[in-house]
């Protein structure tokens, strides 16, 4: 049976011989009079509790996801998932990141909505943690809920760098007898390859190289508006403005699109993240442009990530 990453390079290789692969995104508007119904602005940058640190070692460890089957694999403080981080709503959050991995490396608060510089996005946010260094991020536990930290340098993520961080409400709306928090993670024995890798069993230049199929050239980078980031355009914007992204999937697969810093409303959700269906499919949303900064705004395929499906989102001075 074919692994994981033979069966994504086999039916984007498909992908690619039928149809451009990418997003087309588009709307800026100001509307500043119903702004603040749209999706409004759930950080806080003033902490109403007690400071909490903790320290994250990221590192390589080793895995036993069954008896006897044990892998290398990287992790944060000797575990996979990485510890769970629970904190209450308001309090601030120190986390001091030691880097003993071979390379750079940073972390992502996924959903949260922290300060610009905490973002952990490479290039972006901040300069990767080099090995030996550390880093402290420092931001506001808010709002509640359950979210996701985790490596946002390449591939890093699906070799495990990744671990829940659980927000917990200052009045509990619910109660409840017993909590468990369940990571779910296809579990990758062996370092993760871009897409673009060579794939065993081709030549050497794998279904994904630049070669013919169906006589048509191949390439496997994935594309917003036909740019392929880095090198691509930001997507410019003002603060006070409610913007509106129409996005339009002119693949043949779906295509989970994040945008850092912001709420987005859809329908009647507030989101980061929304799934845009395949073949054609359509979905809009609304966000108040009240955090200024430089954003990361991307498809959460994380191979789709690497190959280029992302933009900045810049605020305009």
């Amino acid at each position: 049976m074919p692994d994981r990453r033979t069966f994504l390079r086999a039916l984007l290789g498909t992908t690619a011989a039928l149809a451009v692969p990418g997003l087309w995104t588009a709307g800026c508007r100001r509307e500043p009079a119903d702004a603040a119904t749209i999706a409004p602005s759930l950080r806080r940058d003033t902490p109403t509790g007690p400071t909490r640190t903790v320290r994250l070692r990221a590192e390589e460890i080793e895995v036993e996801v069954a008896p006897g089957r044990v892998y290398r694999t990287w992790g944060y403080n000797g575990a996979f998932p990485g510890p769970e981080l629970r904190v209450r709503e308001g309090e601030q959050l120190q986390v001091v990141v030691e880097n003993h991995l071979p390379e750079g490396t940073t972390i992502h608060w996924h959903g949260v909505p922290v300060p610009n510089a905490m973002d952990g996005v490479p290039g972006l946010t901040q300069d990767p943690i080099a090995p030996g260094e550390t880093f402290t991020y420092t931001f506001v536990a808010s709002p509640s809920g359950s979210y996701l930290y985790h490596s946002h340098v390449g591939l890093q993520l699906d070799r495990g760098l990744l671990g829940a961080l659980i927000i917990e409400e200052t009045t509990p709306h619910v109660s409840y007898d017993r909590e468990y928090t369940l990571v779910l993670d296809d579990f990758l024995p062996g370092e993760p390859r871009p897409l673009t890798a060579a794939t065993p069993g081709m030549g050497g230049r794998g279904m994904m190289g630049r070669g013919m199929m169906g006589g048509m050239m191949m390439d496997p980078r994935w594309t917003i508006n036909g740019q392929a980031y880095p090198d691509a355009e930001p997507l410019e914007i003002a603060r006070g403005e409610r913007v509106r992204f129409r996005m339009v999937n002119h693949s043949m697969m779906l295509h989970p699109m994040h945008l850092h810093g912001h709420f987005f409303r859809v329908g009647d959700a507030l989101k980061d993240t929304v799934l845009v269906p395949p073949h054609m499919g359509r979905v809009v949303f609304d966000f108040v442009a009240d955090d200024p900064g430089r954003w990361f705004f991307h498809c959460h395929n994380l191979y789709h990530l690497e190959s280029g499906m992302a933009r900045e989102v810049r605020y305009r001075a």
